[in-house]
């Protein structure tokens, strides 16, 4: 999987509530990112294309926020967290469990 594929997997709603389900160390409101709660995050398999699309939408993300900060990539992250459903091949109902 290329680094920026894993970068958005990491990164993605469903990672967070991966992460939320799993972790018994929410204090005070805050997750701790614990290598521990992270290795067991299942990584899906993804294709060559499949990873080149997500990469390059997380490619845009990137030069958006670079040029300006405040840049609104809501719409890109969005897309972002779409396909990362798509390679866990979850329904809407199984995300929503996830709290996402």
């Amino acid at each position: 999987m290329n680094d920026l594929s894993l970068l958005a997997i990491l990164n993605s709603k469903i990672a967070l509530g991966f992460i939320k389900s799993t972790s018994s160390e929410v204090r005070g409101g805050f997750l701790r990112w614990k290598r521990q709660y992270l290795s067991q995050l299942p990584i899906p398999a993804a294709t060559p294309e499949q990873q080149a699309e997500i990469a390059s939408l997380v490619e845009q993300v990137l030069a958006a926020k670079a040029a300006d900060a405040a840049a609104d990539t809501t719409a890109l992250e969005q897309q972002i967290d779409e396909r990362v459903t798509a390679l866990y091949g979850l329904t809407p109902a199984e995300v929503a469990l996830l709290g996402s």
